[in-house]
């Protein structure tokens, strides 16, 4: 019962919340946008999350093979994976790196490169890190010496996402975020780990993107307070770290978990993209993925990757698991999807943003990133080409 009425009273909270938003941040919607190839045809990437193996695994790597990759490329047909690394596994200890973990994470995103897949770097977390409780049994992402629960309770829960709000996880992020004044290092040393990332894989033709955080949660910060404060300000020392080394891939960026999964406005302001400058164009590269659905955590098909299916759509992205997320992603008001998105994972969904959008460029314009035999992904405001059809 305790649990119902917590779950009930945080889900008012944030439709209330929403409402308010809703009227702040209404505006028109502009024309939409694609990424395309250098042919100037739309990119629709379809695929999957891979993996939440790699939550529990003690190397953090999923589970998968080259085999399982090729298997999935052919039962599935998928073109686009979004990867999960975590900060836990990249630095283990402040300031030291884990080249043989980047080394393994190569390994696989050759494994998709060679198929002609487009990755998706995601620095993943969920409830903060598994280090906020002495047994661990909760969590991933953060590692142990960022981690500053000050001794409070993290209790496991049947419905995990309740973990969020034990009091050690919002402790934890509240360190982070700069809330409490006490830790200030730990945003620039997660942007630091970010730039080393992409020092990494810069210019790798498969590496279409680096997703910067996996649904952020404010600790005891909520809503715009969150997101226009220590949410954009973390953006923007990230973008600012990959920029250093790497000027053209795409950054993609999440507003808050706690709303925006449950396809509420965002107060996340437009983060700017330091290499706009440097190479005279006007074109962003960073984007902001659509609401989150939640995933099943059953395989998505034979030898997949993952369980949930991820698809990019004009400029945006999202994932989804089974049929009665698809139809709540066709119902919703912020999404346009064909109807055959309600009957396969690989089908097309994409966003036409309604209340919230990054600023869009005045005109095509056209510039460098990295996807395999492409010059780069393009972002236009005019139609996209046909594909050819013999």
């Amino acid at each position: 019962m305790h649990r119902r009425l917590v779950t009930a009273a945080l889900a008012a909270l944030v439709l209330a919340a929403g409402g308010l938003t809703a009227a702040a941040t209404a505006h028109e919607p502009g024309p939409t946008r694609y990424l395309t190839d250098d042919q100037g045809r739309a990119l629709f990437l379809h695929g999957l999350n891979t993996s939440g193996s790699a939550k529990g695994d003690p190397d953090r790597l999923p589970w998968i093979t080259e085999d399982d990759v090729q298997a999935e490329y052919d039962a599935m047909g998928t073109n686009f994976v979004r990867f999960l690394i975590q900060w836990q596994a990249l630095e283990p200890e402040e300031g030291v790196y884990d080249e043989e973990y980047l080394d393994a994470v190569a390994e696989r995103v050759e494994w998709y490169a060679d198929r002609g897949y487009h990755v998706l770097l995601d620095m993943h977390q969920d409830l903060y890190g598994r280090h906020t409780s002495p047994e661990e049994h909760s969590g991933n992402g953060a590692p142990e010496w960022a981690t500053h629960d000050d001794g409070l309770r993290v209790e496991s829960r049947e419905m995990w996402e309740l973990v969020y709000l034990e009091p050690g996880v919002v402790r934890s992020f509240d360190h982070f975020w700069g809330t409490t004044g006490e830790h200030p290092g730990l945003m620039d040393a997660y942007a630091d780990a970010w730039g080393h990332v992409a020092e990494r894989f810069s210019g790798h033709p498969a590496v279409i993107g680096y997703d910067l955080m996996n649904e952020p949660f404010g600790g005891s910060l909520q809503g715009a307070d969150f997101e226009a404060g220590p949410l954009a300000e973390l953006y923007r020392r990230s973008v600012a770290r990959v920029r250093e080394v790497d000027p053209d891939t795409w950054i993609f960026v999440e507003g808050q978990a706690v709303g925006v999964n449950w396809g509420l406005p965002s107060f996340l302001p437009r983060i700017e993209d330091p290499a706009r400058a440097s190479r005279g164009s006007s074109t962003p590269r960073t984007c902001t993925p659509c609401p989150w659905t939640w995933a099943s955590p059953t395989r998505a098909g034979p030898g997949s990757g993952s369980t949930p299916a991820w698809t990019c759509g004009p400029a945006t992205s999202g994932w989804w698991a089974n049929a009665w997320r698809h139809r709540s992603c066709w119902a919703s008001s912020a999404w346009t999807c064909p109807a055959r998105a309600l009957r396969s994972s690989s089908a097309g969904c994409w966003r036409r943003p309604r209340r919230w959008r990054p600023g869009a460029p005045t005109g095509p314009t056209t510039t460098t990133g990295g996807v395999p035999g492409r010059t780069g992904p393009r972002v236009t405001n005019s139609p996209p080409a046909p594909w050819p059809t013999s």
